[in-house]
């Protein structure tokens, strides 16, 4: 089963352009044909365990903080309560610094939203499937990056498809 993917990124940046072919890169490792930003109706779909397993792209602004879109989603999710919901999920948090220094200096803490967003999705019912994955856009090989934690995210979803299957009726 392929994930939704759901992309978050500030409007008028580079951020969104990066969270959006980022989340492209990530679909076309996965098989995923569905790729949206994070809004209200995802929240829904959430909620509404539409899908197996979602895969949310995220962009943190400097500060470390979540990035508009990702905190009207925070929003709507807590309209909408605690689900329960067989759904499954993995963060990948997205900053951007201009140099490795600033990469350095910033250390974990430019990556602060993508942790509250990834704790929220939790107390929103959802399992998460991986670890929160890290990318400095500005200083990261973002291909290489992407394909090495997407085999994480296929070798788990491996194993979700399992969980998803009805039992098999075994010849006698």
């Amino acid at each position: 089963s392929s994930p939704c993917i759901l992309f978050a990124g500030e409007a008028d940046s580079g951020g969104r352009v990066a969270a959006k072919e980022v989340a492209d890169l990530v679909a076309g490792r996965t098989g995923s044909e569905r790729v949206m930003e994070l809004s209200e109706a995802a929240a829904d779909m959430l909620a509404a365990s539409e899908f197996d397993f979602f895969v949310l792209v995220v962009e943190c602004e400097q500060d470390g903080e979540l990035v508009m879109p990702a905190r009207k989603f925070l929003r709507a999710m807590k309209k909408i309560g605690a689900g329960r919901t067989a759904s499954k999920f993995c963060t990948l948090c997205l900053a951007s610094s201009t140099c490795s220094f600033s990469s350095m200096s910033a250390g974990d803490d430019k990556f602060k939203g993508g942790r509250k967003l990834t704790d929220a999705v939790k107390l929103f019912g959802l399992q998460e499937m991986c670890k929160m994955s890290c990318l400095d856009v500005g200083v990261e090989d973002i291909v290489a990056h992407v394909q090495r934690w997407t085999g994480e995210i296929l070798r788990d979803s491996e194993q979700i498809v399992e969980d998803f299957q009805p039992e098999r009726h075994q010849p006698s």
